[in-house]
């Protein structure tokens, strides 16, 4: 199955798809690649903070200061919602940015407590319960589920299963089979039958004419 047909990519197949330099292939970073692309087309400049993309790597690139804002103020409002998602994903779908087949999803959940003194920052990283779910998704309907299905029907409806309807298809080409194969023995039969029927004619026409001969010289 095609990934196109499944809707997500494999490792081996993340290459067919962008991605940053140096990082492992996500549908996220995928997508922030042709965010990028788009602040580009839109506003002629790139934030190069924490990524580059591929071919800025090779070629000139214009980041975004302070002459850009304005630009950048502009699209502010469809960054979020509107054309820009729209064109986002657009483009994104066009170039095949799947998620991956086998990725971790993290539900997060967010707290925050005021502590005694303002000029400390603290972060705090827990884990919820110590076990995952995984779930797995699977073809719900094949070729063989559709064989199993057609076979149960026939047998509940007709009385018969697919391999009843084999074993009749075996006995109808051997029939036709040894239909032939007489066939061919018979003619084969009358073919060396008129041949020695031919060759009996020649010799009694030979003794016809032979015995003519003798009577006439008497």
């Amino acid at each position: 199955m095609s990934s196109n047909e499944r809707k997500c990519l494999n490792e081996d197949e993340s290459k067919k798809s962008q991605t940053f330099p140096g990082l492992k292939y996500l549908q996220m970073n995928c997508m922030d690649e042709h965010k990028q692309q788009l602040l580009l087309k839109y506003c002629n400049c790139m934030w190069i903070c924490c990524f580059l993309l591929n071919f800025l790597i090779e070629g000139n690139f214009t980041n975004c200061g302070f002459k850009n804002f304005k630009c950048l103020n502009r699209y502010n409002s469809n960054l979020n919602s509107g054309g820009f998602l729209h064109d986002l994903f657009e483009t994104a779908s066009e170039e095949s940015c799947l998620p991956e087949c086998n990725h971790v999803k993290y539900a997060i959940e967010v707290e925050t407590n005021i502590l005694a003194e303002s000029n400390i920052t603290t972060l705090d990283f827990n884990y919820h319960s110590a076990s995952l779910v995984r779930y797995r998704t699977d073809m719900t309907f094949g070729w063989l589920d559709l064989l199993v299905s057609f076979g149960g029907t026939a047998c509940l409806f007709l009385g018969c299963s697919v391999l009843s309807g084999v074993e009749l298809i075996y006995h109808c080409i051997k029939s036709i089979l040894m239909l032939l194969t007489q066939l061919l023995k018979k003619l084969k039969e009358l073919f060396h039958s008129q041949l020695n029927s031919g060759q009996v004619n020649v010799i009694m026409i030979k003794e016809f004419q032979k015995s003519n001969n003798q009577a006439t010289n008497i």
